[in-house]
């Protein structure tokens, strides 16, 4: 068929369709596939995202929102790189179930539905030095805890610290986390409510 047989319908067609495919492939490149370089605007590097040494902590990594996982990992891979300490998670996701033990336990932790572990978007560390001791903790200072730099690196990947008073007198220096598209979890639990979540289970962002 020669271009001067195709009818103007026809034209208006092939046209419709190339502009659908253009948007299509527009939108799937736009997605986050990896999780975590658009959720903050923060620009990952393929060293950043890969899977991180300690083997438990890669488990909990996995176990977090898809789009905080290359994030958390970023955090572990820059520390190490950066500062040669090795950060490892002792928390990440946390059921409602799980915020109830421990609220029960203690309630200065927060009450089921307002925390960030509960959407998957918060982690608590420890760090070992480079002799493998760990130096920071829960109840390492807050002044421990700058000196090291390692809240330096937190900072740059646009995480947010739970010490320093984020949380008033209740210091959780190992807790790391953020607020996803400014989504506090006042907000979080009612998109859960709503049932905004997708066939995981994470809340949809």
């Amino acid at each position: 068929m020669k271009l001067k047989d195709i009818k103007p319908y026809e034209w208006g067609i092939a046209i419709g369709v190339a502009v659908i495919g253009f948007f299509v492939v527009k939108k799937f490149l736009s997605l986050d596939l990896g999780g975590g370089a658009e959720i903050n605007g923060v620009t990952l590097t393929e060293e950043d995202k890969k899977p991180v040494a300690d083997a438990q902590s890669e488990a909990m990594i996995k176990e977090l929102h898809p789009k905080f996982r290359n994030l958390a990992r970023a955090f572990v891979n820059r520390v190490k790189k950066k500062l040669g300490y090795t950060v490892f998670l002792t928390s990440g996701y946390r059921s409602f179930a799980k915020q109830q033990e421990l609220y029960n336990q203690n309630q200065q932790n927060a009450r089921p539905g307002y925390s960030s572990h509960n959407y998957g978007f918060a982690m608590d560390v420890n760090v070992k030095d480079k002799n493998g001791n760990i130096f920071l903790r829960k109840n390492s200072s807050d002044d421990q805890w700058i000196k090291s730099g390692v809240l330096d690196v937190a900072k740059e990947l646009g995480l947010k610290w739970g010490g320093g008073g984020t949380f008033g007198s209740y210091n959780d220096r190992v807790h790391f986390f953020i607020t996803p598209k400014g989504k506090t979890t006042d907000v979080l639990l009612a998109e859960h409510n709503k049932g905004n979540v997708d066939p995981q289970g994470y809340i949809i962002i």
